[in-house]
């Protein structure tokens, strides 16, 4: 627990001396480290757009195309050896109805 809460510390460390508030950060070990961030307010909060995209420019990854229109933004890409996510859902009905069984979460895609 202690390494975890330190990856998110830094990350979230770094964000700010480059004006950024933080993220609410999950790190799943499956094969490869996925670092997966959103608003601390919930994945439907209003700013979370702004603060995923904000955080997507800091971190140089790019905007994923594959899910618009599904009531979502999503940055995908790689700090390193690690693969880092981020999402911000903007249109909860329409999310739900394409992802039903998983009204607040997220879908996994590894797609850019």
């Amino acid at each position: 627990m202690a390494m975890i809460t330190g990856i998110t510390d830094a990350l979230n460390a770094a964000g700010e001396v480059a004006g950024l508030a933080p993220l609410t950060w999950k790190i799943m070990f499956e094969g490869d480290v996925l670092l997966e961030g959103t608003h601390v307010g919930g994945v439907t909060h209003p700013d979370g757009q702004l603060l995923c995209e904000n955080w997507g420019n800091f971190l140089g990854i790019d905007e994923s195309s594959d899910l618009t229109g599904d009531g979502c933004r999503y940055w995908y890409g790689n700090l390193e050896d690690w693969t880092i996510s981020l999402y911000s859902i903007h249109d909860a009905a329409l999310y739900s109805t394409h992802y039903p069984d998983d009204p607040a979460g997220f879908p996994v895609s590894n797609s850019n």
